[in-house]
């Protein structure tokens, strides 16, 4: 919904996730490298095998060996380039039949690759603590319900999310535990993306692209409230100057009807921007200098039930929504 900048703290983010990725493991858990090194030997071992496409799969997973911990932290703009010039293989062969008779395996390789990686261990445990530490605490794509990482007894976090992969694991799974193609979602969303590919990105290194979609109130239908008091008629319009983006969003996640569900929360927004002025603001923070913070930020959240700041987007359901909407309403 809004893209995370990468900066320098991010990046440190990353770079922890990979040097630390199973670190706390008993001995006798197996890493991906040795699991992904012993199938490329036993691919390779394998005598008087024919099978056009086997080499194929040999340097597919040597591929991933050599460039394990890269692929780690790969930033999203290096997707592509690892892609053409080392895996690209066509989803075709990754999905191969051929390669479950042969290998004596029960699923195809795209999945081999990616139970090998442990892609299940990443998701059920050790990419909890960075995405907590990330602050995302809603669904990326929509923002309209959270996805939080919650303290269990001992330490432990739990994950309240599901986990998509931006770069589908079925297609790409050299991706499959890759930190910057691991997005915290909603089921809804999860479901309806499924295997296909999402134009919305996640992070970004350019500052002038963390806002590519923008909600507001159809003036028409504002009016007709105002008229009539009743919020049925307000026409919440999911925008984005970027129009394949838009058509993409839209048919992934059904925006387009899913927004309107929150006529309520506009129409709370003009209540709000018709009663809650600066004067009002000011009589609070004066009648009561001990329970406000200075931060007005923390004020603005108290007066109108939402975060100001677009950097804190990802904290609350509907945040974007509502920010968007008080900005016209001019709150």
């Amino acid at each position: 919904m809004r893209r995370i900048l990468i900066t320098q703290r991010i990046e440190k983010i990353a770079k922890d996730y990979r040097d630390n990725l199973f670190k706390n493991r008993r001995s006798n858990f197996v890493k991906p490298k040795k699991q992904l090194q012993d199938l490329f030997d036993d691919i390779n071992n394998q005598q008087g095998l024919k099978y056009e496409n086997w080499n194929t799969y040999s340097q597919y997973l040597n591929n991933i060996i050599v460039h394990y911990d890269e692929l780690l932290d790969l930033k999203p703009s290096k997707f592509e380039t690892y892609f053409r010039n080392y895996f690209n293989v066509g989803k075709d062969i990754l999905t191969d039949k051929k390669w479950i008779k042969l290998s004596g395996r029960e699923i195809s390789f795209s999945d081999t690759v990616v139970k090998l990686m442990r892609y299940e261990d990443v998701r059920n445990k050790e990419i909890i603590p960075y995405l907590e530490e990330l602050g995302i605490r809603t669904c990326v794509y929509c923002n309209s319900q959270y996805t939080p990482a919650v303290h269990v007894k001992k330490g432990h976090l739990l994950g309240g999310f599901e986990l998509d992969h931006n770069w589908p694991k079925s297609e790409f799974p050299f991706l499959c535990t890759s930190f910057f193609n691991l997005y915290p979602v909603c089921s809804n969303c999860n479901k309806w993306k499924s295997e296909k590919k999402a134009k919305f990105v996640l992070y970004t290194d350019d500052y002038n692209q963390l806002e590519p979609f923008k909600f507001y109130l159809e003036k028409g239908s504002l009016i007709k409230y105002m008229l009539y008091q009743n919020p049925d008629v307000l026409d919440i319009v999911f925008d984005s100057t970027d129009a394949d983006l838009l058509k993409n969003h839209k048919e992934l996640f059904h925006t387009d009807k899913y927004y309107k569900a929150f006529r309520d929360v506009a129409e709370e927004l003009v209540w709000k921007s018709k009663t809650r002025n600066d004067v009002y603001k000011q009589q609070l923070i004066q009648s009561f200098k001990k329970l406000f913070p200075r931060r007005k930020s923390d004020i603005n959240r108290f007066l109108y039930g939402f975060y100001s700041c677009p950097r804190d987007i990802h904290q609350r359901p509907l945040t974007k929504l509502q920010q968007d909407i008080a900005k016209q309403l001019k709150i």
